[in-house]
Parts: C-alpha cells; sequence; structure tokens
C-alpha cells in the first residue's frame, strides 16, 4: 500500500528555492484566451480566486462569477482580450489587493532574447529579487565531446548572458579559452545559494589560455566560481577538483574532462554547492557552501574503488531518499549520503539515462530507473529502490549499450504509475531492440518506436504527461496534435502559469517558452516547491537534456480523466481512462461528447474503488474536425477532458484560427518572405492566403496520418494563383522514425495563373512507409489561396 508519509518528509524538508509569484499569463487560442497562475505552497486548500480584465482606461471588469476555487486557470472566450489582466485573492469573502497583473500574449508562447549561434542551454533563477524566474542562457548551441572520436580544437568561447524577465539582458561572461566549447567542459547552474532572495550563477572557470599546441586544455589553474546573479561580478572562488587519477594520454584527458556541478541541502538548513568530476573511471565529489563572499569546504568524496569506478552518469539526481531532510546525491550507479560516504550502489555500471521519483505508486517510497550504457548480460533496463538500491526489476536480455535520454513519465493511463523506455545501440546506432516497460516491470510492447526515447511535458488537464515529437505535443497512442514548438529543445519546466510544464525552445535568434492554452480540470502547488523537480531544472543547464523528475504520482493522489482520440491509429477511435485515487473511491458517470458528431456510447456509469481505473471505449459516427470531451461527475465535483478529432488533415477547411494564420497548419518559405493570413475562401469559410512570397514555400499540417502497406489514398484540395510556377498538391510518405521516404507518393501541380481548381493527388502506400502528410507547395514568387484540403482513405489492396 503507497504512503504518502515519506513524500510529505520530503517536501516539507526544503524550503522553496526562491520566493515566487503568480506568474499570471495569457495564451491566445482558438475562441479565446487561457488565463492562468501558480498555487503557492502555504495557500489554503479552498483558498479563492477573482480574475479582472481592464481595459485600455484601466476600467475594471470581474470575469468570474463566483470565486475560482477549482483550478488556477480561467477561459475568457471572445476574440477580444482584455488590455490587462488582474489576478486577485478572496478568502472567507475579503479579497486581496493585487497579486499579479500580465498583458495576453500575442501567440502562444513568450518571447526572449537569442544570442549568436543559438542558445544551448538554460538556467533558472530570481536573478533580481523580484519572485520572478530569470535566465542564464549558454550560447553558441555547438557542442565538442572530450572522446577522441568526437573532438575537434575549440573554434571559439562559451558566453553566459544573463537575461530579466522582461528580457532585459542584465550582463555577459566569457569562459574564455580555458573551457573547451563542450557541454562537459562547462557545467554551471543557477541557485540561490546564500538564501538572500537573488540567485547566485555557479560555473567551472579556468584562466588565461592554457591550451595545448592541438587546442586541448590539459593543465592550468581550474576554479569553482560563483557570479553575482544581478551583475555577473565574481563572488568568490574555490579549487575545482583536480585531474589527477583519471589515467594517461588521451584516454585519461577525456575521463578527467568530464565536469557536472549540482546543488543539495546537505545539512538540511542551507544548499551547498556540489563541484563534480569523473563517469567512466573515477569518481570526484566536492562539497562547498556559500558564506557570504567566499566558498567553505565541505567534505570530499574521491574515490575509484569497485562499486564506485566508473558508475557515474551524464545527470545527478539529488532527493532526500531517507527522509531525515537532507538530501542524497545520485551520482549514478552510486549514491552518496548527506555526509560524502556511499550509501549504496548497484555496481551495473555507467546509466546513459536515469530517472527518480514515485514511479510505482503500489509501493512505499520513491524508485529508480536505470538505462545501463555498460554491456550487460542482464538488468541494462532495470528499477531499483530508492532508499536501499534493491533491484525491483530489470530485463534478462544482454544490452550493447541502452543510449540516450531514454523516458520514464507517466504517459499511459491504462497503466499505474510511470512508463519507462529504453533502446539499444550499436556504435551510437540502433539495432531494433526496444523495450517499454510499465511501473512494476510489466513488458508492454518490443515494437514501439520511440527512438532513443521521447521528452514528455504536462500540458493538457489529465494528469499524464504528453510526449513531444518532432516539436508537437502529442498523446500517447493517439492521432491528435496537442501543439506545435519550433527550434531545439532546451528545457521543460513549470516556468509560467499553472503547474502544468512550458516548453522552452531555441530558434530562429530568439528563445521562446510555449504555455498551454488547454484549460484544467483541477489544480495543485507549483512543481518548483517540489524539491526534486527544482533540482532537476538547476541541473538541466548542464549535461544531457531529459524531462525533470518530481516526488509525486499525481493520478495516485487525485481523480482523473484522460482522453484521446486516435487510438490505434484509428481516426475516429475514442478512448477515455478514468481513475480513483488511492485513498478514496469514485461512484458517478461519465459522459462523452463531440458537438454534431455522434458518439457511442455517450454515457457510463462509473463505480471505482480506490486506486481502480476504468478504460471506456467508444467511437465517432463520423470523421470531423470537432472536440470530444469527456465529463466525469462525481456528486457536484466534476471533471472535464477534451481533445480534438480531426478529419484528414486537421483543419482542412482552415476555419479555426489562431491569430492570423490556420490552427494545426504551419507556414515556411525559403527566405522568411511573404505572409499569411485567413480570409474567405472558395466556399465563403476559411482560406490561407500566402503572398508575395519571393521564394519556394510550404503549407503543412502539424499531425501525420497512420498508414499500413497497400492503402490507397486520394488527397484533394482546391487553389487559386496569381503568381507561382508548379503550385503542387503532395502526399508525402515518411517511415516509423519519422523521416521521409518519399515527398511525391502522390502529386498534382499546376503553373499560375489559374482561377479556382480543385487538385488531386492519388498514392498506394509502399514498403516503408508507416505515415503520410498532405501538404501544398510552391516554386518561386507566388500569390495563392488555399481551400478545402482533404485526404481520403480508399481501400487496403493487399
Amino acid at each position: 500500500m503507497y504512503s504518502l508519509a515519506l513524500l510529505f518528509t520530503i517536501l516539507a524538508a526544503h524550503p522553496l528555492a526562491e520566493p515566487l509569484d503568480r506568474a499570471l499569463v495569457a495564451v491566445p487560442a482558438v475562441g479565446g484566451h487561457l488565463v492562468s497562475w501558480r498555487m503557492l505552497p502555504g495557500d489554503p486548500a479552498d483558498l479563492g480566486f477573482n480574475l479582472y480584465a481592464a481595459d485600455a482606461a484601466g476600467a475594471l471588469t470581474r470575469l468570474n462569477a463566483a470565486p475560482i476555487t477549482a483550478t488556477s486557470d480561467y477561459w475568457h472566450a471572445g476574440d477580444t482580450p482584455a488590455a490587462t489582466y488582474i489576478l486577485r485573492a478572496t478568502d472567507l469573502g475579503v479579497e486581496s489587493g493585487d497579486l499579479d497583473r500580465c498583458v495576453p500574449l500575442a501567440q502562444p508562447y513568450l518571447t526572449l532574447p537569442g544570442f549568436e549561434g543559438g542558445v544551448q542551454k538554460v538556467g533558472l533563477g530570481d536573478l533580481d529579487g523580484d519572485g520572478r524566474l530569470d535566465y542564464v542562457f549558454k550560447s553558441p548551441n555547438r557542442n565538442i565531446d572530450p572522446w577522441h572520436v568526437y573532438w575537434e580544437p575549440s573554434p571559439e568561447t562559451y558566453k553566459l548572458h544573463a537575461v530579466s524577465a522582461d528580457g532585459e539582458v542584465l550582463w555577459t561572461h566569457d569562459l574564455g579559452w580555458s573551457i573547451e566549447r563542450g557541454i562537459w567542459y562547462s557545467p554551471y547552474l543557477v541557485y540561490d545559494f546564500d538564501r538572500d532572495g537573488r540567485a547566485e550563477v555557479a560555473l567551472k572557470a579556468g584562466e588565461g589560455d592554457p591550451r595545448d599546441a592541438d587546442g586541448k586544455v590539459r593543465s592550468g589553474p581550474e576554479w569553482l566560481l560563483v557570479l553575482d546573479g544581478l551583475t555577473g561580478a565574481e563572488r568568490a572562488r574555490a579549487p575545482w577538483p583536480d585531474r589527477t587519477g583519471f589515467g594517461d594520454e588521451e584516454a585519461g584527458y577525456n575521463y578527467a574532462s568530464r565536469n557536472q556541478l549540482a546543488v543539495a541541502w546537505l545539512d538540511g538548513q542551507r544548499p551547498s554547492i556540489l563541484a563534480l568530476r569523473g563517469t567512466y573511471n573515477t569518481i570526484k565529489a566536492h562539497a562547498w557552501n556559500l558564506v557570504g563572499d567566499r566558498l567553505e569546504a565541505g567534505w570530499v568524496f574521491e574515490s575509484a574503488e569497485p562499486g564506485v569506478r566508473g558508475q557515474g552518469a551524464h545527470f545527478a539526481h539529488i532527493a532526500d531518499l531517507d527522509g531525515d531532510g537532507r538530501d542524497e546525491i545520485l551520482l549514478g550507479s552510486v549514491v552518496l549520503d548527506d555526509d560524502g560516504t556511499v550509501l549504496w550502489t548497484t555496481g551495473y555500471g555507467h546509466p546513459d539515462h536515469f530517472y527518480i521519483g514515485n514511479l510505482d505508486p503500489s509501493r512505499p517510497g520513491l524508485e529508480v530507473y536505470y538505462g545501463i550504457e555498460s554491456r550487460r548480460n542482464d538488468n541494462g533496463l532495470v528499477m531499483v529502490d530508492a532508499a536501499t538500491g534493491e533491484r525491483l526489476w530489470g530485463i534478462d536480455t544482454p544490452t550493447a549499450h541502452i543510449h540516450s535520454h531514454g523516458m520514464c513519465s507517466d504517459i499511459a493511463p491504462e497503466w499505474p504509475g510511470a512508463e519507462a523506455y529504453g533502446a539499444d545501440s550499436a556504435d551510437h546506432k540502433p539495432i531494433g531492440e526496444r523495450w517499454l516497460h510499465a511501473a512494476d516491470g510489466t513488458l508492454l510492447d518490443r515494437e514501439l518506436d520511440l527512438g532513443w526515447g521521447h521528452h514528455t511535458a504536462y500540458w493538457d488537464a489529465d494528469l499524464q504527461r504528453e510526449l513531444i515529437v518532432r516539436g508537437q505535443v502529442v498523446d500517447f497512442d493517439s492521432l491528435g496534435v496537442r501543439a506545435a514548438t519550433t527550434g531545439s529543445v532546451l528545457m521543460i519546466a513549470d516556468v509560467v502559469g499553472d503547474w502544468r510544464e512550458e516548453i522552452v525552445t531555441s530558434t530562429g535568434g530568439e528563445v521562446r517558452i510555449y504555455t498551454t492554452s488547454e484549460p484544467a480540470f483541477d489544480r495543485r502547488t507549483t512543481l518548483l516547491a517540489d524539491p526534486i523537480y527544482r533540482a532537476d531544472l538547476a541541473l538541466l543547464a548542464q549535461g544531457y537534456m531529459q524531462s525533470p523528475s518530481h516526488s509525486a504520482n499525481f493520478e495516485a493522489e487525485a481523480p482523473n480523466v484522460n482522453l484521446r482520440v486516435g487510438a490505434g491509429g484509428d481516426p475516429r477511435a475514442v478512448v477515455a481512462v478514468v481513475s480513483a485515487p488511492l485513498d478514496r473511491p469514485l461512484h458517478g458517470l461519465l459522459r462523452l461528447s463531440a458537438g454534431d458528431t455522434t458518439i457511442e456510447p455517450a454515457s457510463v456509469m462509473l463505480d471505482l474503488g480506490m486506486g481502480q481505473r476504468r478504460v471506456v471505449t467508444a467511437r465517432l459516427a463520423a470523421q470531423a474536425d470537432t472536440e470530444v470531451t469527456a465529463t466525469m461527475s462525481v456528486g457536484t465535483e466534476s471533471w472535464t477532458a477534451r481533445a480534438v478529432a480531426s478529419g484528414l488533415p486537421s483543419n482542412g477547411e482552415f476555419e479555426r484560427v489562431m491569430g492570423d494564420a490556420p490552427a494545426g497548419w504551419r507556414w515556411w518559405s525559403r527566405d522568411n518572405t511573404g505572409g499569411t493570413v485567413s480570409g474567405p475562401g472558395r466556399t465563403g469559410l476559411g482560406a490561407v492566403v500566402s503572398f508575395d512570397g519571393d521564394r519556394d514555400w510550404a503549407w503543412t499540417p502539424d499531425s501525420r496520418q497512420p498508414v499500413t502497406v497497400g492503402q490507397r489514398l486520394v488527397a484533394t484540395g482546391w487553389a487559386r494563383a496569381e503568381a507561382g510556377r508548379d503550385i503542387e498538391l503532395q502526399i508525402a510518405g515518411f517511415d516509423a522514425a519519422g523521416q521521409i521516404v518519399d515527398w511525391r507518393l502522390g502529386t498534382d501541380r499546376a503553373s499560375a495563373p489559374f482561377d479556382w481548381r480543385e487538385f488531386r493527388a492519388e498514392a498506394t502506400i509502399p514498403e516503408g512507409v508507416t505515415q503520410v502528410v498532405v501538404r501544398w507547395i510552391g516554386v518561386e514568387r507566388s500569390r495563392v489561396w488555399l481551400d478545402s484540403t482533404r485526404l481520403e482513405v480508399l481501400e487496403t489492396t493487399q
């Protein structure tokens, strides 16, 4: 039976890493704006909120009829948002002053300045003490690995850029030629180490230009440096763990060049800085405390003993594993106690990825899931008890090299706890061996290809994380696309708004923070209050990018309804999974609806015991662009989950518009010229207009359609053009890994000018193609209108 006692102890052991504001944000979506805010530790469970809309003259209108208590968001319907949104709390009928205010976003993301060469990493922290998270970016977005196979001389130096929440660049720090341009040479993290209300920046530093003739840095002073977060000025420095004990020549250079930083509350009273060196053989960890403008030495751990040697990872986790209020340090397959001694070691070898949390809510305490890079006869994928290191389950298949960041998140509502995924490799290339497990070790799938593992984020209302696949936010085993992002993912974190997560990306000279526009059905304290989660975010400024771990399993603590459309690749299939928390049953009614489209069954009675779940399968009468909802009612409470069913492709009539562009479609042009608007089309409904572009262009839907070999497809669409060569409707085919197989499985083209005409492209799916997309392209300067785009599956010929 699961117990919350240890988790309550963990959450109570630490104060917040920094005082936080309410992070009010207003995000545009089809039909309105979602306004959301943070719940903070100490908020009463029944605390209410009032949300006000201020017009340009400052006049206020309260938007909610009754205090908002079920969620920490509000859906403001309509095309015209407030000039400013203002949040106030209300308790026992007494309203507070303004807690926060925000101006609505013009797009579903916040923007911050980028830097030359792109941004590689980001650290979060309140640099100026105003309660808002600021940012420290590292540029350029390029990496050199210490292994001789991949190493090359650094052509430039890394820079750190401190940027305020408002986008103001506060300072820039050049790491210099003593730090080679790779993630393992250049760790840094952002945290309030001295508890003065402002975050500092800790980093590895050197002096001057100590490069040898070949460009490698093998000698010279090395420092743990602490910078003032607001000014960038040096606060303190101390020696970095030295290079000795890692071997000679190229192998020794490689092993000694693996550097990381961590932050841990070793005494339960203050955060300590941990300077870490070594992954593949010797491991060193030195603890320091920032006191005033100096670093005071704590304990030192250095070992190459069996059970420690080669047990390091590319990411560390920090967690209070024994409930004593003091943190332990998970360096990989070896764990240090708060006093710097070995708490336990599995001896399994170097993990390429590992995750910690309440992964299996059926048992007490926390668990750790590993994907082991070291060659193994068994237990290449393994889960252990976090307090003792005791093996809970593992695979009995030999593995050569479980590679990259894997995945361990609650993504599938049919099974309790977190699902764990890992894939084997040879020479860093996939070999087709992969495993998806349930939290209790049940093997769920050997064929499902998630690559090296997808990143995940809490995005919609339900209590599972969504997958981030090729820039798209999608449900597990679903055809629906909930959001689309652009750029390389820097971090997934609860940055603004309610408890759900943002996706931070670097793209086109700027940093974007994508935030959800989907209404929630419950609320919880910001994830930043979870010490495991906050420590993971600090460490994401270095090493491998992965989704942050956290202490709780939300589905075990609260009622949940998960809804997805397109299960098993069937666009009319609807699956709703309802689950009861572990401490109370659920007795009520589930109602399903799909706008004007019939769905069967439309309602189901629920009678669930504690911890039980029910899978409800339903079917749409027809395929159409419509919102499907699942509302669970228990007494006076209700929870509503939403998903979008789509035609082929989604929004093919271009009627759903966000800003001046159609929802669910992406615009591209070779030189970024031209523009897009949505306006009257051939049928008087919505149409896409692309005009005055000087180079090649394309319109592509966000989602792809699963297909099988032998299926016959027909794509149709209408267009008219005043200018342009080779206006073309295409059916493009992709393989299971998402790589293009054939841009022109089917095609129809015409050259401008022409009035409205129907395009028709046909294709039969060949071997190797598992998904398709229908898209419009044009060559050279174009002025074209597009409408009524459809994809139809005619039949299967074999």
